[in-house]
């Protein structure tokens, strides 16, 4: 995930890594439960929800990509966004020594 610049997938327990490494994410719902946190995480503007899996297509997920594409700035602040989310809120030593594991701090200047 951290080599990735952006992931398409489900709000399923690896949602919260991708928020942390500050990976944005394109999210579909594949089950009823997850709609509810999507919508949360949407209003946060932590992800771009583009809905449940029956009612989304390639296109959508195609002019969304083109879109954060076509905007580095907004990209860039998207991906700030939801690693500052979960940084201010975490300070323990766990996350400290995941930071360590993973070689370095993330930076985004």
């Amino acid at each position: 995930m951290l080599s990735c610049d952006i992931a398409i997938s489900s709000c399923g327990v690896n949602l919260l890594e991708r928020v942390y490494l500050g990976l944005p994410s394109l999210v579909i719902s594949a089950a009823k439960n997850q709609i509810v946190s999507s919508l949360n995480l949407k209003r946060k503007k932590l992800i771009k929800y583009l809905g449940n899996h029956n009612s989304v297509n390639q296109n959508d997920i195609y002019e969304q990509i083109l879109y954060l594409l076509d905007n580095p700035n907004k990209f860039k602040e998207f991906a700030k966004k939801c690693y500052q989310s979960i940084k201010k809120k975490n300070t323990s030593k766990l996350v400290d020594l995941i930071e360590i594991n993973l070689g370095n701090k993330i930076n985004f200047n």
